[in-house]
């Protein structure tokens, strides 16, 4: 059984798995049947990767949390901010906070249709693509703020 097909079978049974520094963990265990166990074990290390890229902290998440604030502030730049929205495109805007929501929709909508699975031709590989491009560009673009309000606060 591959790491898919493991947080799969753990969703579908209502098992949570969740990264503690090296331990995985899971509950309820009273809803993990053995098998599953069995498969969290010989798998751990592969499922502590998986769970680390797309658990509530590090980089990404980081990222996130700043671009959840932000994108509620409703904040427009006096002169905009130019950024990398994907390579050999670039984007200038002074509607931030409309961009960040933008590409806060686009990841949440690709990690719907990864979870609950998307059919051609959007596949899951599809979906993730563009996960990883919106991510790309809230960071390109929270690069291009911090500059921005650095540029400023120097006399």
């Amino acid at each position: 059984m591959g790491v898919d097909l493991i947080i799969e079978r753990a969703k579908e049974m209502g098992v949570t798995l969740r990264a503690d520094g090296g331990t995985l963990r899971y509950y309820p265990k009273s809803r993990t049947p053995g098998d599953l166990v069995d498969a969290l074990r010989q798998h751990k290390e592969e499922v502590l990767k998986y769970l680390s890229k797309y658990s509530a902290s590090g980089p990404t998440a980081s990222l996130l949390g700043w671009a959840s604030q932000f994108a509620q502030q409703d904040i427009v730049l006096e002169v905009p901010v130019t950024f990398v929205e994907a390579p050999l495109r670039r984007l200038t805007t002074a509607e931030v906070s409309s961009c960040v929501g933008k590409y806060l929709r686009v990841i949440t909508r690709a990690q719907i249709n990864q979870a609950n699975g998307s059919w051609h031709p959007w596949t899951t590989e599809w979906w993730k693509g563009r996960e990883e491009e919106a991510i790309t560009a809230l960071a390109s673009l929270k690069q291009a703020i911090e500059a921005r309000i650095n540029e400023e606060a120097q006399p």
